[in-house]
């Protein structure tokens, strides 16, 4: 079976760094307690084992939704799961932030919860590193005391006084304004302060939708947020980036909202610098008159210490809204970056992983598919990254195949471990951003070599043209075959049932010419 990766909420992961080996590479979709739809949205390293939150639920279609903790090691291997309900008041969580390790070295996150005949309610939930639930605070009428229906948590960080801060999307359900609320907890989950924020008219800019939150210091935070005026008429819609800077009651001290932008549709992961500005990542939009529709390109930008736009650069193909998004930032160091999300490809939705550094450069970037590419059968979305011991990356999301096409199909939850160049094969950094070798044609790499069960290949062209991939035993018999239609991609083979021996892998383009030829060995 081909699977295809192209190099650019409920679970988490952890790894105590132990040894500072190379872990193994992966590319893996899991289906959790049978068959579920399931999403990983987090992922933390500890141990030797990454552990993944996220949430699931029944097929079809997401109904008796469970918050979840996995734990997956090195290898791949789905060692363990928590499933977290709230049976006693018969409710089913919906939704989780992203998960945080707290001080004292334990596990803290929101959740949003409903049920057919329950208004939503907040959950702030606290567990060790096996699981176990050491504490789970419950607010009734966290939202329905303000005219509230909840939405996605955001936000959660803890600060040095062990409080906690965080911010969770609402829409108020009289004058249906999308707004968000703020709130702060103390360290044993107990809600201290609640204020909330929305959009100011209805017809005119009537959403006000956090997207992301950091601590400045002691006494002050800072929001990042879409100010919005969803208007059905597409030329008359509006999407502004607001920054607002509150103080720990929640109250606003200072507002920026950059207008210049007219369709910024998201400030995710706002990210503090050196230099006291700020990063963040999401989409940006265009109106096309001549079709009366929008599209979206996703895009990095760095705001100076006095609020003014340093930089942004833009990436991948622009496309309709839900399609494409950059969801985190994670610092490597002081002036070097990475920026997971998912933009659209050939054979659909793909995971992207992208290196820039502090003056706006992209150094590198990397796409990645599991479900092959039949159809409209991929969609394939990354949502977090952290670092390895051994310097490289492990990043989660979601995985869909739609028609069925692979032995998992529907929604499922993916996990991807790269090197530190955020290949899946060693040796993909040569081709960076296609500079490095501006001679070379075709580069193509294979590994493991030898393989076993699962070979990985890596095809490069710096003039793409379509190729068929065979592979062919060395006494000539064709094994194996299938077309490539996108550049800088690795193709994840089943070679299971392939015979013990020396295998030979072409390109071949449509001229029946020989692009690249590999040879490897089936142990």
């Amino acid at each position: 079976m081909l699977k295809i990766i192209l190099n650019i909420k409920f679970f988490v992961l952890f790894m105590t760094f132990r040894v500072c080996i190379a872990q193994p590479v992966i590319n893996e979709r899991y289906t959790l307690n049978d068959e579920s739809n399931a999403i990983f949205s987090t992922v933390l390293v500890i141990n030797d084992k990454y552990f993944v939150s996220g949430f699931q639920s029944s097929l079809a279609g997401f109904k008796d939704n469970e918050s979840s903790l996995s734990f997956i090691n090195f290898g791949s291997v789905l060692d363990s799961i928590k499933i977290y309900r709230n049976d006693s008041l018969g409710l089913s969580f919906m939704s989780q932030t992203k998960m945080i390790i707290t001080l004292d070295s334990n596990l803290a996150h929101v959740a949003l919860a409903a049920s057919v005949d329950y208004p939503y309610s907040y959950f702030f939930i606290k567990m060790n590193k096996q699981g176990e639930v050491l504490n789970i605070n419950y607010f009734p009428e966290f939202y329905t005391e303000d005219s509230n229906e909840g939405k996605n948590p955001s936000t959660l960080i803890q600060s040095a006084d062990s409080t906690y801060y965080g911010i969770v999307h609402v829409q108020h359900s009289e004058n249906y304004l999308v707004g968000f609320t703020f709130f702060r907890l103390d360290k044993y989950g107990n809600l201290m302060v609640k204020k909330s924020y929305y959009g100011d008219d209805i017809e005119e800019y009537n959403a006000l939708a956090s997207a992301s939150m950091v601590q400045l210091n002691a006494n002050e935070l800072m929001i990042g947020c879409a100010y919005r005026k969803d208007a059905f008429e597409t030329e008359d819609r509006r999407h502004h980036t607001r920054l607002m800077k509150i103080d720990t009651l929640g109250e606003l001290i200072e507002e920026v909202t950059y207008w210049e932008d007219r369709l910024s549709f998201d400030c995710n992961s706002l990210t503090k610098t050196t230099e006291g500005g700020f990063l963040y990542c999401g989409r940006i939009g265009e109106y096309l008159p001549e079709t009366d529709s929008r599209q979206y390109n996703v895009r990095i930008v760095k705001i100076n210490a006095d609020y003014s736009i340093d930089w942004e650069f833009r990436y991948g193909l622009p496309v309709s809204l839900p399609y494409s998004n950059l969801t985190k930032i994670l610092p490597l160091n002081d002036s070097e970056f990475v920026a997971v999300g998912f933009t659209p490809g050939e054979g659909g939705i793909l995971g992207c992983l992208l290196k820039f550094n502090i003056a706006g450069e992209l150094l590198w970037h990397r796409k990645y598919m599991k479900v092959p590419p039949l159809g409209d059968g991929g969609e394939h979305q990354l949502y977090d990254v952290e670092l390895t011991p051994d310097g490289g990356f492990v990043m989660v999301g979601q995985a869909n195949d739609r028609l069925g096409y692979t032995d998992l199909p529907g929604q499922k939850a993916w996990l991807v471990k790269t090197d530190e160049y955020g290949c899946l094969v060693p040796g993909c950094e040569d081709d960076d951003l296609g500079i490095d070798n501006p001679v070379k044609t075709i580069q193509s790499k294979i590994y493991p070599n030898p393989a076993q069960n699962t070979l990985f290949y890596y095809h490069h062209q710096d003039n793409f043209e379509p190729a068929t991939i065979t592979i062919h035993s060395i006494n000539g018999k064709k094994v194996h075959e299938w077309q490539l239609n996108t550049n800088d991609i690795t193709c994840e083979v089943d070679i299971s049932h392939f015979q013990s021996g020396v295998y030979v892998l072409n390109a071949v383009n449509a001229k029946g010419e020989v692009l690249s030829s590999e040879k490897f060995i089936v142990e």
